[in-house]
């Protein structure tokens, strides 16, 4: 992306006037509003992995975890032996949604207090 916005063409080098953290920053706040699309890249791989979490009757479900979660928890799966790049890149942003989760104990039949710290 930086290429094109400095204009480089091939292995010609080209000045970059600003910083990429300041283009990506807010326009009100001095920056062109640009995404940083390796964050946005991985918002949007978390909101699949959300969508396997919740939406167990959906195709998408039911094809992954035929495939790669077949005892059905797709946060305590491992990540296979011939996983398709999509499935890698799903499983890895699936660490955010634990990092970021919280326990929402219902009735406490799915906490097992000794293993889940």
């Amino acid at each position: 992306m930086a290429r094109y916005w400095w204009g480089q063409k091939n292995e010609e080098k080209k000045v970059h006037w600003i910083t990429w953290k300041k283009i990506c920053k807010a326009k009100p706040v001095g920056g062109m509003g640009f995404k940083e699309l390796q964050i946005f890249n991985m918002a949007m791989l978390a909101k699949q992995a959300w969508r396997l979490l919740k939406n167990r009757e959906s195709l998408f479900h039911k094809m992954y975890a035929a495939r790669y979660f077949s005892n059905g928890d797709l946060l305590a799966t491992s990540l296979g032996g011939t996983p398709s790049y999509a499935w890698r890149e799903i499983w890895e942003a699936k660490n955010l949604l634990v990092k970021g989760g919280r326990w929402n104990v219902g009735n406490g039949s799915s906490i097992h207090s000794l293993d889940d710290a």
